[in-house]
């Protein structure tokens, strides 16, 4: 087996593992947020299962390469747009919902699963976005490592979504939920951004090349 065999082997593994996580994390988080009005939750399950997407999204790429090598630039090239898009679209949503929550003075409830979840994503989110972005780097794929920086302000996410909650829940300050999930929403949308950038340069480098 190649290295590049071997690290495409990382890579959907990694990528399955997180379809897997993911998926049911983020299902159970928006249902938790959802009763509980915890908006940085709800951010947060929405982040989980647009990772679980790419992820899926990942899985095709890395399997069509390993059975025909010479469409690996073109389907890396297609992951990268959609998970741009997906940071995009998560970007604009955290902070229409931030706005929101901020004129509205929402106060999100205690909720001990929305709690856990965000505990146990703080532990596991972190140690996946490495991963991914360490084989994505092997690999030389963009999209990996977007992918990778998902499940990373998933992690931060719950990060901030905790002391969000802490900070609305334990000391009154109803805005505390709200601008965490706004401080992680820019952040998907400069990375977003750059990964639609890069996508765009590889494609008119491509079409270059042809002329």
């Amino acid at each position: 087996m190649t290295a590049r065999r071997a690290q495409i082997r990382r890579a959907l593994a990694l990528s399955i593992a997180s379809v897997a996580w993911s998926g049911v994390i983020g299902a159970t988080a928006v249902v938790a947020a959802l009763s509980s009005g915890a908006l940085s939750l709800l951010g947060f399950g929405a982040t989980a299962l647009i990772d679980a997407a790419a992820s899926a999204v990942l899985i095709w790429r890395f399997r069509t390469e390993a059975r025909n090598p010479l469409r690996a630039a073109q389907v890396e090239r297609r992951a990268e747009r959609a998970i741009g898009g997906a940071l995009l679209a998560l970007a604009v949503y955290l902070l229409i919902s931030s706005a929101r929550a901020l004129l509205a003075g929402q106060h999100p409830a205690a909720d001990p699963i929305g709690i856990a979840l965000l505990a146990a994503s703080l532990v596991v989110q972190p140690l996946l976005g490495v991963a991914k972005r360490r084989v994505g780097a092997a690999l030389g794929s963009a999209a990996l490592q977007a992918d990778g920086l998902l499940s990373l302000i998933g992690g931060g996410l719950a990060a901030v979504g905790l002391v969000g909650l802490a900070a609305s829940v334990v000391a009154g300050v109803d805005s505390g939920d709200a601008l965490a999930a706004a401080v992680v929403a820019l952040v998907a949308l400069r990375e977003g951004a750059e990964s639609l950038r890069l996508s765009s340069a590889a494609t008119r480098r491509r079409g270059a090349a042809r002329r």
